[in-house]
């Protein structure tokens, strides 16, 4: 099954675990350097960089909120802070939008669930960022899951994300499968971190792993439908056919959408004739 034919037949769906394993991942070379990158590496010339390019209205709102910031109050900060997040999620730039939800950590540094968004909005905007910028994403994410960590020491979704961190994003990555194996040991049932297994097991081609992964996420969550596509696609690369046409079709019964269904039901006959 390619990655073209997996987007046509699923979707948005699939696009998640296209997106996780994208060619635009950073190479062996740029994983490197986020290890050897310094913690508090400065993210602030990229905003300003992204700032200075803004035009009309934005320009205008951004401009404002910067300027009045320094003066304001801890509630008018976070009040400014949520706002130009949400202004640079509308710009489609997520990497600034993390910024400033960080900088909201910063003022109320004492809650975790804020650094453990920061980190989780560092750690999505990888997929949508050049190459170059990648590293100290990466970085960035880690420091914020970091922190969490250390105020919240059995947050298993940070420690899930750092583990995906460590391995997608530096030259240690047997250290982020043995975090992520650390979270299972504590909960088998956390479907983020067996999913993250599964789909690094795939990557690596270690097929049967990633079967009783995705097999294990079913048991926790019959309902959690995607882990039907996900098996399925395992089985078709490994060559059994038969098995991914019945775990479609499980799939198929459990979907509403029309046109997911109908693609589906075309993709199987298609596996059926090959």
């Amino acid at each position: 099954m390619s990655k073209a034919q997996i987007i046509a037949i699923f979707g948005a769906v699939v696009l998640f675990v296209l997106l996780l394993f994208a060619n635009t991942r950073p190479s062996k070379t740029e994983k490197v350097k986020v290890a050897e990158a310094s913690t508090g590496e400065n993210f602030e010339p990229i905003v300003a960089e992204a700032t200075d390019a803004l035009i009309g209205e934005s320009k205008a709102h951004v401009a404002l909120w910067r300027k009045d910031f320094d003066h304001a109050t801890n509630d008018q900060k976070l009040s400014y802070l949520d706002s130009l997040s949400k202004t640079w999620d509308g710009l489609k730039r997520p990497d600034i939008a993390a910024y400033y939800a960080e900088q909201k950590a910063v003022i109320l540094v004492n809650k975790p669930d804020l650094w453990n968004k920061a980190g989780e909005r560092y750690y999505n905007a990888v997929r949508f960022s050049k190459a170059d910028k990648q590293p100290l994403l990466y970085q960035n994410a880690m420091r914020c899951f970091e922190k969490t960590l250390s105020l919240q020491p059995d947050n298993l979704d940070a420690k899930t994300n750092l583990g995906a961190c460590y391995v997608e994003g530096t030259a240690d990555p047997m250290k982020g499968i043995g975090l992520l194996r650390e979270v299972v040991a504590k909960d088998s049932t956390h479907i983020n971190a067996q999913l993250t297994l599964a789909f690094f097991s795939v990557k690596s081609g270690q097929f049967e792993k990633a079967t009783e992964r995705f097999k294990k996420v079913l048991s926790i969550d019959p309902g959690y439908v995607e882990a039907y596509l996900f098996l399925a696609d395992v089985y078709e690369k490994t060559g059994e056919k038969q098995k991914a046409v019945e775990t479609l079709e499980k799939y198929l019964s459990l979907v509403d959408d029309v046109t997911i269904k109908n693609e589906v039901k075309n993709y199987i006959n298609k596996l059926k004739k090959s």
